[in-house]
Order: structure tokens, then sequence, then C-alpha cells
């Protein structure tokens, strides 16, 4: 995991006007909580996370935030953006204790397509999850896990269970089974399809019924 800092600078007032107050400075406003301490309000350089924004994976990062020279390590659990100018608004960072295990999503990184034998024989490759729910201590995590899928047949189906992970990581509880992607034929697909529209079809009249016995 790779790492970055940051300095912030503590804010006295929390609050929609104080937060517009602080935009308008070129600052963005910011929370940090987590540990069972005491919340903090804190201001961020615009210009300077706008920069961090280009970089990938930002939420598997781990931010050592330096407040006058006082370090916490966060983690940025959410980025609040405008819904017109796109720009970030407000950031939640987590504190973490690298003793104790986090809960996190990991990307999942494809790869093999061009050389997969079931894609070349038409074999259509649905990617439904890109992320892994992972559990471990935090110098034990990565930014993504890599699936191979060049050996996978038409029909098969690969879920977080299928995925390798690296020592020291482990599946959070009850994610064993999330399907993260499928290599289908077009027919499979157009009978799924078929099989969906029937049914929504089967909700519709059976709603329609019910209404007409209410009458």
């Amino acid at each position: 995991m790779k790492k970055l800092t940051v300095e912030v600078a503590t804010r006295e007032k929390a609050g929609q006007g104080a937060s517009r107050a602080i935009r308008r400075n070129n600052l963005i406003p910011a929370v940090i909580y987590g540990l069972k301490k005491e919340s903090s309000i804190i201001t961020v350089d615009f210009k300077g996370f706008a920069k961090l924004l280009e970089i990938p994976k930002l939420k598997t990062t781990l931010f050592l935030l330096n407040n006058g020279g006082k370090e916490e390590k966060v983690l940025l659990k959410d980025i609040q953006y405008h819904t017109i100018s796109k720009q970030p608004i407000h950031l939640d960072f987590l504190r973490i204790d690298e003793a104790k295990p986090i809960a996190i999503n990991i990307s999942v990184n494809i790869t093999g397509q061009e050389d997969s034998m079931a894609i070349k024989k038409g074999a259509n490759l649905t990617i439904i999850s890109r992320e892994v729910p992972v559990i471990g201590l935090i110098k034990d995590m990565v930014e993504e896990v890599t699936f191979d899928i060049t050996n996978l047949n038409t029909g098969d189906s690969i879920h977080t269970q299928d995925l390798q992970l690296p020592d020291g990581l482990s599946l959070q509880p009850n994610t064993e089974n999330i399907t993260v992607l499928s290599l289908t034929t077009i027919e499979d697909d157009a009978e799924q399809e078929t099989a969906t529209n029937t049914s929504e079809e089967i909700t519709e009249t059976s709603e329609s019924s019910d209404e007409t016995t209410k009458e």
C-alpha cells in the first residue's frame, strides 16, 4: 500500500456557512474520525489535493496527515463532490491502528483477455464486480489483486473465493460467493434477458390482477 503525506490544518468552526467560507479560501473542509477518539475538523489545500485525485486507487492509500508536526495515519473513506463543478467539497478520513486489522475493498485487475480461447471462440466477458472486500493489517494491504482468465472456459464464473489473496489478507465475512466475472455465450445472454423479461411480465400481470381484485 502506497503512502502519501498531506499537510492539513485545524479549523475552528463547523457547519455549512463555515464550510463555504473555507472553500472561498481554496481549502477543502474535512473530518477525521475513528478509533473511539473525538472527531477532528480540519482543512486541506484544494490545489494540492486536486492533484492527488489523479492518482489511481486513492482509497487504498495510506495517508499521513501532518497537522503542525502532529501526524495521524488515516484512510480516505469518502469524497463529496459539487453536483455541477464536480470539484471536491468535503473529505472524510478514517483513523487506523496499524496493529489492528481493517476492512477495505481492493481492486480486481482482470488479465488474459487477449489470450483467452473462450473469448476467441465468441464468449462474452462480463465483469460484475471490480472490487473484493478483504480484511487484514495495513502492512499486508495491496492496491489490487490480479486474476488471469486465459484458461477459463465458456460458462465459467469466478467468485471472490476463487481469487488468490496475498498472505495476511482474507475475505471479509460472508463475502465468499460474490460473483466477480463470467464468460457466457450470446445465447446465454439472450436466454437470461428473456427470463428477466418474462419475470417482469408475470410481476406486472400479478400486480394488475391484485388491483382488479381490490376494485
